[in-house]
């Protein structure tokens, strides 16, 4: 399944470079890194090859829960890749103590307007899935997810607060938006286990906001691909 993604993602930055001379990606992290490392291994003009992760946690670049740095360290030999960043600068200190008054507050402002000078399609999307079916992080139940999944919303990222935080990674975070998201040529759902599997068979059945995913699998003019493994 690593080797099927990282081969379709292959083959449509080569069909994007080959087209325009550029390709435009956006990638979630988590369990999709190995994917990544796959794919790095391609023979391809990486210097025109730009990538924005589907979403980030409201963290400094040194956390070791930065999606972005996560990325970064797949395509580690891959260094004239261009990287879009979700959130600001954020000073390493406030790691570890994000209570602190004087922290910066999670905002989509900086990731709004770094997709702002970039409002071309993806070429193409590659998208997780959890076992609540959240996908980026367009959580259900939190407050900020009706809007963040419209699919005809004119917001391009926001930031959002899961409501329970996960507690592998509790941080608000900055996600990019259904409608962001569903502006590209292709998009990919890779998933792994049977119980995701079921996760995903009922959010084909229904469109429902308490399963994230569902908006995107029912999307008018969207057609989301899945790869799946055991």
């Amino acid at each position: 399944m690593q080797q099927a993604c990282a081969n379709v993602l292959e083959h449509h930055i080569r069909l994007s470079l080959a087209k325009k001379g550029s390709a435009f990606l956006s990638l979630a992290g988590g369990s999709a890194l190995a994917i990544y490392r796959k794919l790095a291994q391609a023979d391809l003009d990486w210097r025109q090859v730009t990538i924005v992760p589907t979403d980030e946690r409201w963290v400094s670049a040194n956390h070791s829960a930065c999606n972005l740095t996560a990325l970064k360290s797949c395509f580690a030999a891959r260094n004239l890749i261009q990287w879009l960043p979700l959130v600001p600068d954020l000073p390493p200190k406030f790691d570890h103590d994000p209570g602190d008054a004087s922290a910066p507050k999670p905002s989509a402002h900086s990731a709004i307007k770094t997709l702002a000078a970039m409002p071309m399609a993806f070429d193409a999307v590659l998208l997780g899935m959890g076992l609540d079916a959240h996908t980026a992080s367009l959580f259900p139940g939190a407050s900020q997810l009706s809007a963040a999944l419209a699919p005809d919303g004119i917001t391009s990222a926001v930031a959002i607060t899961p409501n329970p935080l996960p507690l592998e990674a509790p941080f608000a975070r900055i996600s990019l938006t259904a409608s962001r998201l569903l502006h590209s040529d292709a998009i990919f759902l890779a998933i792994t286990g049977e119980t995701k599997r079921e996760v995903l068979n009922q959010a084909l059945l229904r469109d429902d906001e308490t399963l994230p995913i569902s908006r995107f699998l029912h999307a008018a003019d969207a057609n989301v691909e899945t790869y799946w493994s055991p």
